[in-house]
C-alpha cells in the first residue's frame, strides 16, 4: 500500500507540475545548432507576436497612402489606441489572403506567396487552438493601450464611437517563421476597414511586404 500511495503522488507530481513546466518551456526562445555548425535561435511565439505587431503598428503610425485609414489628408495620426485582447472569431484561409486588391498580391515573389498560405493556415489554426497572443506590451509611446470602463456618461459613450481601438487576430507564420500574416480591424469613422498585412523577417528586423485595407460601411 505504502508503494502504491507513493505511486499515486509522484504520478499527480508529474501531472501537475510537470506538465506545467512544459507548457511554459513552449513560450521560451530555444537555441539549436545547424548542420553548418551555426547556431539559430528559435523564437518563441510571443516574442515573434510582439515583434511583427509592433511592426505592423508603426506601419500604421507612418504610413502616408491614400487607402489608410488612420491618416488625414497623407498625414498619418501621432498616435494610436489598441486593443489588447486579440479577436477571436473564426478566420478561413481564402478569408485571411482575400485579394481586395489583386496588383497587391502580385508583386509578392513565389516564395513569399507560398510562405503567406502557411502564415494564413497557422494564424486560422491558432484561433481553432486558441492560441491567442499574451501581454502585448507596446514599446513605442505612440500606441496607448485600450483599457476598459464599466460606467460611461452619454457624452463618453458617444465619443467611444470614434475613439475606438484597433484590433488584431493573433498572427500567423510561415513553417520556417521567417514571413508573418498579421490581420487587423481598423476604426474608420463609425464604420470600419479590415487590414492585411504580410511581413518578412531578415536579421531580426520586420519589414512589411503586403499592405491592404478593405472598407465595410
Amino acid at each position: 500500500m505504502r508503494h502504491v500511495a507513493f505511486f499515486l503522488v509522484a504520478s499527480f507530481y508529474l501531472a501537475t507540475f510537470g506538465c506545467s513546466r512544459q507548457e511554459e518551456s513552449s513560450d521560451v526562445s530555444v537555441s539549436r545548432p545547424t548542420a553548418d555548425g551555426r547556431i539559430v535561435v528559435e523564437k518563441a511565439i510571443s516574442v515573434l507576436d510582439n515583434e511583427v505587431l509592433a511592426a505592423v503598428l508603426d506601419d500604421i503610425l507612418t504610413y502616408r497612402g491614400e487607402d489608410s485609414p488612420v491618416a488625414v489628408q497623407g498625414s498619418p495620426p501621432t498616435e494610436i489606441l489598441f486593443e489588447p485582447k486579440p479577436v477571436q472569431y473564426p478566420q478561413t484561409i481564402d478569408e485571411v489572403l482575400f485579394r481586395h486588391q489583386q496588383e497587391l498580391w502580385t508583386k509578392l515573389t513565389p516564395t513569399q506567396t507560398s510562405a503567406s498560405r502557411e502564415a494564413a493556415d497557422h494564424l486560422v489554426k491558432r484561433i481553432q487552438n486558441r492560441d491567442f497572443f499574451v501581454a502585448f506590451k507596446p514599446q513605442d509611446k505612440r500606441v496607448r493601450i485600450h483599457e476598459e470602463r464599466e460606467a460611461q456618461t452619454a457624452e463618453e459613450s458617444v465619443r467611444s464611437r470614434f475613439d475606438r481601438p484597433i484590433e488584431a487576430w493573433p498572427p500567423g507564420y510561415s513553417k520556417n517563421k521567417r514571413f508573418a500574416v498579421v490581420r487587423l480591424i481598423v476604426p474608420w469613422s463609425i464604420h470600419h476597414a479590415e487590414g492585411t498585412y504580410v511581413l518578412s523577417e531578415d536579421h531580426g528586423k520586420w519589414t512589411v511586404r503586403l499592405r491592404q485595407f478593405v472598407y465595410y460601411v
